[in-house]
């Protein structure tokens, strides 16, 4: 009984120096790409307030006798010093601003419009005008934020961080997209009014610093482009076009946002992750446990790299390999915590197969001027587009254009990618109907 006792006590010694020693052992440093990050994410601002478009983005909804860029500039003051104290407590012009979207335009369904604005259009002139003289305001506004050329997210990246109303911003601007329609609608020579709108977002697109405004800005230039092949059926419209180029690595690139989120996540390991409901033992558990920094390196290499790298490979090749196979037993053993966090808190990796979307939409929409210009039909479109290379960018490496004469669409074919469970038409490879 007693080689027993011995035993079993050398037994439960031996397990608890087995648990006590990820608890004893210090969290590491930061790697110099994580670090690197995190130093550009909380790095000073060097655009003057006055000319920084993030702050007009986040003063938009200023009340009628204020600056909007200097109203968003003092919200994300107020808002640094409520997260440099810790603190939620924000201003509430961030949820409930002083102006609003006319209730008209609030309820508003572009998407039912964009499946045929020129029907719509020819309906709907009294209705349009309305809600342009109803929000004449925030449009003048959207014209002078559109001009801004300087852009820093000066927000501090937080997890607790208000965010701006690119609701009602993405709406003013589907709203003016649909009144510069109109006038081209009765001139074509007013094509190259839709094509600087779209210019213009495009440069945004490039300067976006977080994922929710690099999808709001691609989801306003997927409209602005199925608009504008909609208006290229009018008579003396693709006479005028002008070929688009290709999205630009900085346009593309995911890179400025996934830093962004990347401080964000890291800002959410800085307190006390156990939560206000945890007992002592919940708190002293993850304390112990959990090695923050170890964790974020981690992400840092096989999760925001991972992703950086696959900008450069088709879409039918992109993935994630399971959690489990980027964790060695002892980073387990010795971030236990973090290995769990890790298992349950990747991004997804389709943000940027939109992008690659609204690339492949844009050689469609060329394509379909090119048609309509020479007024092409059956095989004879089929001819041309044999000659169009559509797989130009990394991600539709490999596509094809085709013709459905039956239905009379151009679509791209891209071996290996499915994304037939989608159910947003972003998600999607572009269909573009050509009457």
């Amino acid at each position: 009984m007693k080689t027993l006792g011995k035993f079993l006590l050398g037994a439960i010694a031996l397990l608890l120096i087995i648990a006590l020693i990820p608890a004893l052992l210090p969290d590491a440093e930061y790697s110099p790409g994580a670090g690197k990050w995190l130093e550009i994410a909380h790095a000073p601002a060097t655009v003057p307030p006055a000319e920084n478009r993030f702050h007009a983005q986040v003063g938009f909804l200023a009340a009628a006798d204020t600056d909007m860029v200097e109203y968003g500039a003092g919200l994300v003051s107020s808002a640094n010093r409520v997260l440099q104290a810790n603190g939620t407590d924000f201003d509430p012009a961030w949820q409930e601003p002083p102006l609003r979207l006319s209730p008209g335009l609030e309820e508003f369904d572009f998407d039912a419009v964009i499946e045929d604005p020129l029907a719509w259009l020819a309906a709907n002139r009294a209705t349009l005008q309305r809600l342009v003289d109803e929000n004449a305001l925030l449009l003048e506004r959207y014209g002078r934020l559109t001009q801004m050329t300087g852009y820093e997210m000066t927000l501090t990246p937080d997890y607790r961080a208000p965010i701006p109303d690119y609701s009602s911003l993405s709406k003013i601007h589907r709203l003016d997209s649909l009144a510069i329609a109109a006038t081209i609608v009765a001139d074509a020579d007013n094509l190259p009014r839709l094509r600087e709108a779209i210019d213009k977002q495009r440069f945004a697109l490039a300067d976006a610093a977080t994922l929710i405004e690099k999808m709001v800005d691609i989801a306003m230039l997927h409209f602005d482009f199925k608009l504008y092949a909609e208006l290229l059926k009018l008579p003396g419209v693709a006479e005028r076009h002008e070929p688009f180029p290709a999205l630009d690595a900085e346009e593309r690139t995911l890179e400025k946002a996934y830093i962004t989120e990347f401080a964000i996540a890291s800002s959410s390991l800085d307190g006390d992750l156990s939560g206000e409901d945890s007992g002592w033992f919940e708190k002293l558990m993850i304390g112990m446990y959990l090695k923050p920094r170890k964790l974020e390196n981690h992400a840092y290499e096989y999760t925001w790299q991972h992703l950086l790298a696959l900008e450069s490979r088709p879409l039918g090749e992109r993935g994630f390999p399971e959690a489990g196979a980027t964790y060695n037993w002892w980073q387990r053993y010795t971030n236990p915590i973090g290995y769990i966090l890790y298992q349950v808190s990747r991004p997804g990796f389709t943000y940027h197969d939109r992008i690659e979307h609204l690339d492949g939409l844009i050689t469609l929409v060329d394509c379909a001027a090119e048609i309509h210009r020479r007024s092409l039909r059956g095989k004879a479109i089929t001819a041309y587009l044999s000659g169009v290379d559509a797989g130009a960018h990394p991600g539709y490496a490999g596509a094809v254009l085709g013709f459905d004469a039956g239905n009379n669409e151009l679509y791209i074919e891209l071996p290996g990618y499915d994304a037939a469970a989608s159910t947003h038409p972003m998600d999607r490879l572009p269909r573009l109907a050509l009457d």
